[in-house]
């Protein structure tokens, strides 16, 4: 069970990934978000971890993401296992004239007999958060890009 999205950035391939990978439009763009903490290394790579902090209908909730897959200006994968959720989140990065094609996957599981019932409302949540991401993480790498 997941999601796909693609967009176009009008910027160059090391700046797109640069700004995705270390989640430099989240803060400001998602209002979800509330705070992004790169914990194990000051430059991201295949097994830094990033904590999240959400809002959610007034709370905190962190969670944190590893970093599974690192192909500078290629791609980027990220997974997250929270309470018996597990979320993977695929970007791959592609040069075109003028910009880059980021092509997004998310790919969403549960285990556990209660996130079984909730399985699809848990989807619908997520794709609700998540589902325009790239929209607005492609307006703040085109309005940084340009200043």
């Amino acid at each position: 069970m997941g999601f796909k999205r693609e967009v176009f950035v009008n910027a160059p391939v090391e700046q797109v990934f640069q700004k995705i990978a270390r989640y430099e439009y989240a803060e400001e763009k998602l209002d979800h978000i509330v705070k992004i903490e790169i914990l194990t290394n000051s430059e991201v790579q295949k097994g830094t971890e990033i904590k999240e902090t959400r809002d959610i209908k007034g709370r905190q909730v962190d969670a944190i993401w590893k970093v599974s897959d690192y192909q500078p200006n290629q791609r980027f994968t990220v997974k997250s296992d929270q309470n018996n959720l597990h979320l993977i989140y695929n970007y791959d990065f592609e040069e075109e004239t003028g910009g880059t094609r980021i092509k997004f996957t998310g790919n969403i599981k549960t285990s556990g007999m209660r996130n079984l019932i909730y399985k699809p409302l848990i989807k619908r949540i997520i794709i609700k958060e998540d589902g325009d991401h790239l929209k607005k993480a492609k307006e703040y790498i085109e309005k940084t890009t340009q200043e």
